[in-house]
């Protein structure tokens, strides 16, 4: 885990209030660049406009969202009114607590370790962690974080306190009775459920997260161990070694596996 928190926050319930600093759970993962060969150098990207081709000048730039057959464009003193006030950024505000089954899986965007920001806070902090995981319950929260309101989801983890940031009611899909093949009113025979029963129970065992293993990150670390063991890679001089490999097929190949 990277030793730089997302952010630093206060969690708010009732009177109570201290601080925390949330950890992504997920580490981020090393991605490609398109660079200039012979300079060995990362590109640029130019804004030009689609109808003109022109390149764009900043003063000619706006953010705009396209409705119906025209644009709706926005100022920046609009979009800067939409953003949360300083003294509302992460401030993760308790506003319930709900039985765990109550958050679905469907709803889940991304989750954070939650650790005290300072000694003082360490008791304040593990009392709301027994206290959740005596009710097995979860504590509904929201705050403001980069510019955005969240709506997040608050739980007793196995090392801490987990913050789950949640998508809005909005934004979650379901599937609807129309959709073809989905019918969850068909009968089954009861040789078909015994069916299904052997299917799980016959590969119901114990299950070891770490053994699993994302096979394209597993040979593209193998390939770049290699090629960095062959001495194939772009000098910052530039030299291109003959060997070298081609970075745009590379990229291919990775999107095709």
């Amino acid at each position: 885990m990277s030793n730089r928190a997302s952010f630093t926050g206060t969690i708010v319930i009732r009177e109570f209030r201290f601080g925390v600093k949330a950890y992504p759970v997920i580490s981020e993962r090393d991605s490609l660049s398109w660079i200039h060969r012979p300079c060995c150098s990362p590109i640029i990207e130019k804004k030009a406009c689609q109808t003109c081709g022109n390149l764009i000048p900043p003063e000619e730039l706006a953010k705009g969202l396209q409705v119906g057959g025209g644009w709706v464009v926005f100022t920046p003193q609009e979009l800067k009114a939409l953003v949360p006030e300083r003294e509302d950024q992460n401030t993760l505000t308790v506003h319930a607590c709900v039985p765990r089954n109550s958050i679905s899986p469907l709803w889940v965007d991304h989750t954070y370790y939650l650790v005290p920001a300072r000694v003082v806070d360490v008791r304040s902090y593990e009392v709301l962690n027994a206290g959740l995981r005596g009710a097995k319950g979860v504590a509904v929260v929201m705050f403001a974080n980069r510019g955005r309101w969240w709506f997040g989801a608050m739980s007793p983890g196995p090392e801490s306190l987990m913050l789950s940031r949640l998508h809005y009611a909005t934004m979650v899909r379901h599937l609807r009775q129309d959709y073809q093949y989905v019918n969850r009113s068909i009968r089954l025979t009861r040789q078909e459920r015994n069916l299904g029963r052997r299917l799980v129970m016959d590969l119901m065992n114990k299950f070891d997260y770490t053994a699993l293993h994302d096979p394209i990150a597993v040979r593209f670390n193998q390939l770049v161990a290699q090629k960095v063991g062959e001495g194939s890679t772009l000098t910052s001089a530039g030299a291109v070694p003959s060997n070298a490999p081609n970075i745009v097929d590379l990229t291919h190949a990775l999107k095709q596996s």
